[in-house]
């Protein structure tokens, strides 16, 4: 399920941070619509992203904000993502939910894509 995050046309700049809750190994990558890739977590992170400027306002309306994150899990146990976004009309939380995430066979590879619409 797509989510939308209400940025206004404005010379301000758009923000987001990643936490990732899980006891497996994590990495996130967050692509932008005709940019590609502007922010990775490193391999100590546990697939975090600090808050990473994700473009002015202006440049970026439209476009879409894909974030994926690939979890090995040790055994088979719940995942929590919220991701924070600043800078726009309010500021927004937004959790992952069951329809974002994947699962193997197993159930211990997972990755939970979530696409964030500008407007």
């Amino acid at each position: 399920m797509n989510d939308s995050y209400q940025i206004g046309e404005g010379t301000n700049f758009i923000q987001l941070e990643v936490k990732v809750g899980t006891v497996g190994q994590a990495s996130t990558k967050v692509d932008l619509e005709s940019v590609g890739v502007i922010a990775k977590s490193t391999t100590t992170s546990g697939g975090c992203i600090p808050a990473t400027i994700v473009g002015l306002a202006s440049d970026i309306l439209g476009k879409r904000l894909m974030i994926r994150t690939q979890i090995v899990l040790p055994k088979i146990h719940p995942v929590s993502i919220h991701y924070q976004l600043s800078g726009g009309s309010v500021d927004a939380k937004i959790k992952s939910t069951e329809e974002d995430v994947v699962s193997d066979d197993s159930g211990l590879n997972v990755t939970i894509t979530k696409v964030i619409q500008f407007v």
